[in-house]
């Protein structure tokens, strides 16, 4: 690893997870969430815990790079995005 990055991986995943679960049990909790289809069991509140609980036991990978020098390659590097998805369902993986 190297010395002067910001956070390390494990560290930086973990507070991720903490930070993304708490926003989202806060949404379910206010009622902003809507589930439809497959997923719609999760509306039941002890069918949503267990899935916060389970997604909490996993551990995460957050992975991030140095910004980027010039605006122009920020602009390149968002361009490959606008038009697709840049992370699809098939790649979301729960292990268990």
């Amino acid at each position: 690893m190297r010395k002067d990055f910001f956070l390390p991986v494990k560290v930086l995943s973990r507070l991720f997870r903490g930070k993304f679960l708490d926003y989202l049990k806060k949404a379910y909790d206010s009622g902003r969430l809507v589930f439809q289809g497959n997923i719609a069991h999760l509306k039941e509140e002890p069918a949503f815990k267990k899935l916060l609980t389970d997604l909490y036991h996993q551990e995460w990978v957050v992975y991030c790079k140095p910004p980027f020098k010039r605006a122009e390659n920020v602009i390149g590097y968002l361009g490959r995005y606008t038009h697709r998805v840049a992370l699809s369902n098939d790649r979301l993986v729960l292990q268990r």
